[in-house]
């Protein structure tokens, strides 16, 4: 499999819903940004979930979620997870979707993520080339 990932830290969701209004994604989205940049706090945490996060979706995608629908063409597909402050997943929001998206989506909401800096931290990633 040719999959480019393209991976950013600050993953951070309100309420494990995949298809919020466009706007509370979009919202989500550039707050995973700011906290990216925001503090060398910021940095480093970018930098652990981006090692976290390319086992973890291996794993989610070929393991986990394989037998799942996919749809073929969606592009990049961009996650957003809100992380409390005990490493668990307070929402989480993929973008577009199809089955095997919403099993990752899922799987990830599922697991305990490195701690973030604070309380309720948005963190994203995207993933292109799948087919």
């Amino acid at each position: 499999m040719n999959a480019g990932i393209v991976l950013v830290g600050a993953i951070a969701l309100t309420g494990c819903v995949s298809i919020p209004a466009q706007d509370a994604f979009e919202v989500a989205w550039a707050d995973s940004q700011r906290n990216e940049h925001e503090s060398p706090a910021g940095r480093e945490y970018d930098r652990v979930m981006a090692a976290w996060m390319g086992p973890a979706l291996t794993r989610a995608l070929f393991a986990d979620c394989k037998a799942a629908a996919h749809t073929p063409g969606l592009g990049t597909v961009r996650f957003i997870l809100q992380v409390n402050l005990d490493g668990t997943v307070r929402n989480s929001y993929v973008r577009p979707t199809d089955d095997r998206w919403e099993c990752v989506r899922a799987d990830l909401a599922g697991q305990h993520l490195p701690l973030p800096p604070r309380d309720g931290w948005w963190t994203r990633g995207s993933m292109r080339g799948m087919e």
